[in-house]
């Protein structure tokens, strides 16, 4: 009975030293995955993305690659529409595995929102831009799905002009393939 209790209590002392080492080495790295684990998630740690500061502001989870975005720093030229990624990073996550993107967007209300899209889809609906010598691609919102957070009128009206002229294009392109 004893040696079960001490087994119990060594298994416990083992998983607390595991969490606090996992915990340290997320910390070190700059990932806010540590809110993650200690609000019960489970995190695999994946590939993650630094900006020149240092900062991670992507992380590739599973065939997820989340990318954490602040509404100000929405893409003037599409009238703060869209977003942009690295053409490197995009090509790295994909070749990793990714097949969706989601941008977690912290508003300038201080809300947040969650965007999710198939990366194939940043190919179709985005374009291939140059910013500061640096090729990216844009992630125009309308193509996003909105998983979380309050959503904007533009948005509403554009995404439904989307989808609609999208039923079009698959419509009109059926007798190509035999259908």
């Amino acid at each position: 009975m004893i040696s079960q209790k001490m087994g119990l209590l060594m298994k416990t002392e083992w998983q607390n030293w595991q969490s606090k080492a996992t915990k340290t080495a997320l910390r070190q790295q700059g990932g806010k995955e540590l809110k993650h684990i200690q609000n019960g998630g489970i995190l695999s740690l994946g590939e993650q993305f630094f900006n020149h500061k240092g900062k991670c502001f992507a992380s590739l989870c599973g065939a997820i690659l989340k990318k954490s975005e602040r509404e100000e720093d929405r893409l003037r030229m599409t009238g703060r529409r869209a977003y942009a990624i690295d053409v490197d990073v995009l090509r790295k996550a994909y070749s990793q595995g990714a097949e969706f993107l989601e941008i977690h967007e912290k508003t300038v209300s201080n809300a947040k929102r969650v965007f999710k899209i198939p990366i194939s889809d940043i190919y179709c609906f985005g374009q291939e831009i140059n910013i500061k010598g640096i090729e990216r691609w844009t992630i125009p919102l309308e193509a996003c799905e909105l998983k979380q957070g309050p959503d904007e009128p533009w948005r509403v009206e554009a995404r439904k002009a989307l989808l609609k002229g999208e039923g079009l294009n698959k419509i009109s392109q059926l007798p190509l393939f035999g259908a």
